[in-house]
């Protein structure tokens, strides 16, 4: 199983899942680890009704088993149930108060149903836990932004470019600021060149939720 988490943890996830195949010939009954695991990869493949169902059969199991609500709010969240995905979410904080991709996913959540301040508040708990954490930084500045608190927006988009330089949709954000709010035309034009040189580099999706959007 730990074989198997790494290559999920790093993508790869047909090798995770020819490894979870074998586990399943040696496991009489359901592993709630293994279900886990096996629902995380078929996230990655979007397939969110699949994995639900693998998690509602870990939940029976194990309850308590940690990032497994973490994975049930992901995969509400592909599936655009963000108060369904709110709660999963809530649900894992009650099981470890110091997770970080919960306090993060939870403003997410929040963010997709303009809830703006209970956004800025998920994650800012993230980034507090996390510093180094880019997506958090992101959607607290996008957060900030529909709060007009542009000043504070434009921190937390720069501080996204410092974490995870290749976010360009953070450079999007700055320049409408210094175009429309702050004015700063330096900026603007290092941001834009900026944009122009990094196009080639594949750009990083920032749902913080893989590539949900």
């Amino acid at each position: 199983l730990k074989l198997a988490l790494s290559y999920q943890n790093i993508g790869k996830v047909q090798e995770c899942k020819k490894i979870i195949d074998k586990l399943k010939q040696q496991f009489k009954k359901d592993n709630p680890t293994m279900l886990l695991l096996e629902g995380s990869c078929l996230l990655s493949e979007k397939k969110p009704k699949m994995a639900m169902d693998l998690f509602k059969r870990a939940e029976e199991i194990a309850p308590s088993l940690p990032k497994l609500h973490v994975q049930i709010a992901r995969g509400y969240m592909l599936l655009s149930k963000w108060e369904d995905a709110e709660r999963a979410y809530l649900k894992e904080l009650e099981i470890d108060k110091e997770n970080a991709t919960a306090y993060h996913g939870l403003g997410v959540s929040y963010l997709r149903r303009k809830m703006y301040a209970e956004a800025a508040e998920s994650c800012l708990n993230a980034i507090g836990l996390l510093y180094h954490f880019p997506f958090a930084h992101y959607h607290l500045g996008e957060a900030l932004f529909y709060l007009e608190d542009y000043k504070r927006a434009i921190e937390a988009f720069e501080v996204t470019l410092k974490i995870m330089p290749q976010i360009n949709k953070a450079r999007q954000w700055l320049i409408k600021l210094y175009t429309e709010q702050i004015k700063n035309p330096k900026r603007v034009e290092q941001l834009e060149a900026e944009i122009n040189q990094i196009a080639s580099i594949p750009i990083t999706i920032v749902s913080g939720l893989p590539r949900s959007g």
